[in-house]
């Protein structure tokens, strides 16, 4: 999901296939058209053939606005053709323009671009293998099962499907500036579709992972933060009263921020850069080293199971980054708060071997409307492509602090480990992935 808690996936882009890519979206208008969604809509919808196509990131149901039924006949026509037909014919395309962008619609500004990703598949929802049972019933009064090879094939023949398109759709975010690529998807399929795509366009991807050192440190980062958490006390305070009481009979802290951090997080650690990582739910816990993690979904319930071995540990955890900041109000008091900078889920499934891709699991920027907000105060307004660059550079910056911060608590060399691409051992093998 775009501007709110979801799951992304990161791989890398070569900056110096920008030129390419730019030529590859705006080269020729058919090109552009075959990889859209407006053409990949019309296959699926007349050949009944799964595809993916594109939209520009302003523009999420661009292909919807073409309704001229003769229109989409003949571009449906056309699309049936071989490719060399195609090229002769491509004119036809000239006046759809309107209905697919060009390298322009799909440009947020300093090298980045913003695009949906559409996968398009045909399904008939009317239950086919009921048509033709009632076909096999009337025609020749036996069961479709009951029906030789050939009867079977003209059964078949009068049942007429009808389908509907279904379509899933994700954003995509290039920045060739940095050389990262963003996909809201943590599907290996998925993300194998999007590089697929981008080496249609022009440009080239590659494969990135995780990279601290060593495999567990998703635990060792996690407990660390547990081991120096701050108001242990008062977490414990309010793990024994959910024990007592149910959640309506516990009576709420007086102190709002205190009664903010007993409430939602089982572990509470300052970093080095004056930051803090709350650890929060869902969380997964080992009790005991020989046994599987158990899931909570309570902050309080976490912290009671943390105390009941002196083996438990941190599995997995949702982990969000602070600031705390001091505000004087109008009588010259200061009042200390702390602002949501970041939050990421933290586990042993961050990186997708199979796609060459980092993950970003539980992933969003809490203070993204307050930002928005200022922009717009500041300009006046917000474009679409404003709310899109912002995100993106959100990203961006909180994988820089994710880097610092992971790399600082384990005590390990930033430069060296982090988002990093595969060696040639480990790099993925590319698959074919066909896109119409």
């Amino acid at each position: 999901m775009l501007f709110g808690r979801g799951q992304w996936a990161v791989f890398g882009v070569e900056p110096t296939s920008l030129e390419a890519f730019q030529t590859g979206l705006s080269s020729t208008q058919l090109d552009t058209f075959l990889m859209s969604q407006l053409a990949s809509s019309i296959i699926t919808k007349f050949q009944n053939t799964p595809t993916v196509g594109i939209n520009p990131y302003s523009a999420p149901r661009l292909d919807e606005k073409l309704t001229n039924t003769d229109v989409i006949s003949k571009v449906a026509e056309f699309l049936a053709l071989d490719e060399e037909a195609m090229q002769e014919g491509g004119a036809i395309t000239d006046s759809l323009s309107d209905y697919f962008g060009s390298e322009s619609s799909f440009s947020l500004g300093n090298n980045k671009y913003g695009m949906w990703v559409v996968l398009n598949e045909h399904d008939d929802l009317t239950d086919p293998n009921s048509k033709k049972e009632q076909v096999a019933y009337d025609n020749m009064e036996r069961p479709f099962k009951f029906l030789g090879k050939e009867e079977k094939k003209s059964v078949e023949a009068t049942v007429t499907a009808q389908g509907v398109i279904s379509r899933r759709q994700f954003p995509v975010l290039v920045d060739f500036q940095h050389g990262y690529v963003y996909a809201g998807t943590a599907n290996a399929e998925e993300i194998l579709v999007v590089r697929s795509l981008l080496t249609k366009a022009g440009a080239k991807p590659f494969s990135l992972r995780w990279d601290f050192g060593t495999f567990n440190w998703p635990q060792l980062f996690l407990n660390k933060m547990y081991e120096e958490t701050h108001f242990a006390a008062e977490m414990k305070t309010r793990a024994d009263e959910m024990t007592r009481f149910r959640p309506d009979e516990i009576e709420k802290l007086e102190d709002k921020q205190m009664e903010k951090i007993v409430s939602n997080f089982f572990a509470l650690a300052e970093l080095d850069n004056e930051l803090w990582v709350g650890l929060t739910t869902p969380a997964r816990v080992r009790i005991y080293k020989i046994s599987d993690p158990v899931a909570t979904s309570n902050p309080s319930l976490t912290f009671s199971l943390l105390h009941m071995t002196n083996d438990a540990e941190i599995s997995a955890s949702s982990v969000v980054f602070q600031e705390v900041c001091v505000k004087t109000n109008k009588a010259g008091d200061e009042k200390t708060y702390r602002n949501d900078l970041y939050t990421f889920d933290i586990n042993d499934n961050l990186c997708s071997q199979d796609s060459g891709a980092a993950l970003l699991r539980g992933f969003d920027l809490p203070q993204f409307k307050r930002e928005i907000k200022a922009t717009i105060k500041a300009k006046g307004h917000a474009s679409i492509a404003d709310f899109w660059y912002m995100w993106l550079q959100g990203m961006h910056d909180a994988i820089l602090y994710f880097v610092e911060n992971i790399t600082s608590v384990l005590e390990i060399d930033k430069e060296k480990y982090g988002l990093v691409p595969f060696d040639e051992e480990g790099e993925v093998e590319e698959r074919k992935v066909e896109v119409e």
